[in-house]
């Protein structure tokens, strides 16, 4: 069986799957505070609920966008488990999942987790839009650009900026267009 964690800022996300089918799905709270083997015993205490004996895993995977946490819930799942995790990174899947873009480098776990899922459940090429979030008074667009109440004006031109470079790269997203190519339109 394999441990699925989705590592995100205000929960973790974790699912155990038996082959393709999904056992369970469950959510604890992302907590800075906590060390590896609070970690653990936590998901210990929920594979035992869903009735997951530990000796059934063979294989975990983390995709963490707090990387203050990574290194602890990878010890943690180690410990409890015996296994070493897959964490999802550009160098960890370049290799079944090229990215065409300038720095691959910098893309971020969740979106690469994204489009794991999407090469594995849909025919490729096809694209995945990560559209940012708005949650109380965060507010992200799909610039990664987010103000709380009023922008500087300085940030507001930088905002402008990265704004009319993806408007740049949308109007040339057509068929046969190569990915790199707006990229590249973003960036020039």
């Amino acid at each position: 069986m394999l441990l699925a964690l989705d590592v995100g800022n205000t929960n973790i996300t974790l699912g155990v799957f038996d082959g393709e089918e999904l056992l369970f799905v469950s959510r604890m709270a992302t907590d800075a505070s906590r060390m590896e083997d609070q970690y653990a015993i936590e998901l210990r205490d929920i594979l035992h609920l869903y009735g997951v004996r530990r000796a059934h895993i063979s294989g975990a995977v983390i995709s963490s966008v707090v990387p203050k946490l990574t290194g602890y819930l990878a010890n943690g799942v180690e410990k409890l488990f015996s296994v070493k995790p897959l964490i999802v990174s550009y160098e960890t899947v370049k290799g079944f999942l090229p990215i065409a873009i300038s720095q691959p480098e910098t893309t971020g776990p969740d979106l690469i987790a994204g489009c794991a899922g999407a090469k594995a459940f849909y025919s490729c090429p096809c694209i995945v839009i990560d559209m940012g979030c708005r949650k109380n008074r965060y507010c992200s667009d799909m610039t990664r650009t987010f103000f709380c109440k009023t922008a500087d004006p300085k940030y507001a031109a930088i905002h402008d900026i990265v704004r009319e470079a993806n408007e740049k790269a949308e109007a040339l997203i057509r068929p046969g267009v190569a990915l790199k190519d707006l990229d590249k339109a973003a960036r020039d």
